[in-house]
């Protein structure tokens, strides 16, 4: 776990609130399998489609929106709906 944490804080891209507060807490779940919901998979789908269609009504694009929706259908058609949005990794693993 200790490899995994310091492999993403190579990407200075993320928040250091994050790094801090949130992946000490998400990464032991996600590697135990441990996926029950602080915010659930298919309410974050939701609101991503919401976005993209707010985006669609006054024609402005949201092509990360739109990436990161498919990723969440993905996710969603794996039967992951009910998990934890940390959930939306076993997408790409299968």
């Amino acid at each position: 776990m200790i490899k995994l944490f310091k492999m993403v804080h190579l990407f200075h891209y993320i928040s250091p609130l994050v790094m801090m507060r949130s992946f000490p807490r998400i990464f032991p779940d996600i590697l135990q399998g441990n996926f029950k919901p602080d915010y659930y998979l298919k309410h974050i789908q939701k609101d991503l489609r919401l976005a993209i269609s707010m985006g669609d009504t006054a024609n402005h694009p949201t092509p990360m929106a739109a990436a990161a929706n498919e990723v969440y259908k993905r996710a969603k058609a794996l039967d992951q709906s009910d998990n934890d949005m940390s959930a939306v990794y076993r997408a790409y693993i299968h």
